[in-house]
């Protein structure tokens, strides 16, 4: 038994000293760095319309008057236009609703799906400055003889930001009510704030939905005085701008 213990010290301390000469054997025999890196540019490609209550999901919307996406790495994607239908003369105030926008269905081209109206903005600068976006109306309602819709008042309630579910940009600010004042035949009226975006906020694609799915459709309103004289089968318009400057000032 003695014999076998000290066979075994015997073997431990050989095993040990083979694993030294392993560790000497691997010394470090010099090393090199190396590095890697990317660069980033902006981006100036085009940026589709999405759904403003799910911006996950990128849409047609069917207007054949929408209008033109603006160019440049910060830029105005969409805007809906205003209907506000067919209405009876009447003699006293009312308020009408624009009607929602439509897309086509992405699960059916051949369907269409009612949306609150919307604007769309995507900053793809990478200066993280932030931006805004205002609204002004120019000359008030009109027919195409110049009869102008005295007094009346266009109002956009209840606007909603949304992104993307993979954007962690800060959120810019949705203002809940806009009364435009319209202008006159050589100025614009009084420009109104929409969205605000402050420093590191903004980044991406941002929609302001009017309303949601359920309450877009009580979410832009018209108002006509009683007295305003309205011209029978005279179509009546105005034109709404959209301004996005490069920061929140």
């Amino acid at each position: 038994m003695k014999i076998n213990k000290v066979l075994m010290a015997s073997a431990v301390v050989l095993a040990t000293s083979v694993n030294l000469s392993s560790v000497a054997m691997a010394a470090e025999a010099g090393s090199v760095t190396t590095k890697g890196d990317v660069t980033f540019v902006e981006d100036t490609d085009p940026t589709t319309p999405v759904d403003p209550t799910d911006p996950d999901i990128p849409v047609d919307p069917t207007d054949p008057d929408k209008p033109n996406p603006t160019e440049g790495p910060l830029s105005i994607d969409y805007a809906s236009n205003l209907h506000f239908g067919e209405q009876k003369i009447s003699a006293k105030t009312q308020t009408y609703f624009a009607a929602m926008d439509k897309i086509k269905d992405p699960a059916d081209a051949n369907n269409t799906l009612d949306k609150p109206n919307w604007v769309q903005v995507t900053d793809k600068r990478g200066t993280n400055v932030g931006w805004k976006l205002q609204v002004q109306q120019g000359a008030q309602f009109a027919t195409g003889a110049a009869e102008e819709l005295k007094g009346a008042e266009i109002k956009l309630m209840n606007g909603a930001t949304k992104s993307t579910s993979d954007n962690q940009a800060g959120v810019p600010t949705a203002s809940q009510e806009i009364t435009l004042v319209p202008g006159d035949s050589t100025t614009a009226g009084a420009a109104q704030d929409v969205m605000t975006a402050q420093a590191d906020q903004g980044m991406g694609t941002w929609t302001n939905g009017f309303g949601d799915d359920t309450t877009g459709s009580k979410s832009i309103s018209l108002t006509v005085p009683g007295a305003s004289a309205k011209v029978k089968d005279g179509k009546y318009t105005t034109d709404l701008t959209w301004v996005l400057t490069d920061t929140p000032a």
